[in-house]
């Protein structure tokens, strides 16, 4: 398995999935492709783990504000792109994630065999701001947001919308 260092998350409208196109340590590249339905299950988890709420509503605005924050330090970057020199892995279709939590992070592992895949290890505000760029995915496949927690979907202002300040 690659361990991902650096990932671009994009909507194909051709292949109607979401690529996942991410860099290991050593410069491979590794690229799979994630369904609707594997992503809806892998979304809920990661709400899950992110939002251990109560329904005190307070929670909600916690997440709501850890989220904005996220996003706020969000800066571009070049996407990941295979290179002629880098081995580049796939395309697979990913069929299986695995979720390992950990104290303020996760691992996710992508597999699209039994013993094969990319390990992407995120820290919670990496993945609250992945997270912003898988919700810009969504929208433009047009997918339902009915997955998503109000503190994520109900947002104002997305990562692609923000207008550039010099």
């Amino acid at each position: 398995m690659i361990v991902i260092s650096r990932i671009t998350t994009v909507y194909d409208e051709v292949e109607d999935r979401v690529s996942l196109t991410g860099e290991g340590q050593s410069g491979e590249i590794y690229r799979g492709w994630l369904t609707h339905r594997l992503f809806d299950r892998l979304l809920e988890r990661l709400f899950s783990i992110l939002g251990k709420a109560a329904d005190d509503g307070f929670s909600a605005v916690l997440n709501e504000f850890a989220q904005e924050r996220a996003e706020a330090e969000l800066s571009p970057t070049v996407p990941v792109q295979p290179k002629q020199e880098s081995r580049t892995l796939g395309p697979y279709l990913i069929t299986e994630i695995d979720i390992a939590e950990q104290d303020g992070a996760v691992q996710l592992s992508f597999r699209h065999s039994a013993d094969a895949g990319a390990i992407i290890p995120l820290a919670h505000q990496d993945l609250r701001q992945w997270l912003a760029i898988v919700r810009t995915a969504y929208k433009n496949a047009g997918w339902p947001m009915q997955t998503w927690p109000d503190w994520m979907s109900e947002r104002s202002h997305d990562v692609a919308a923000r207008p550039v300040l010099h």
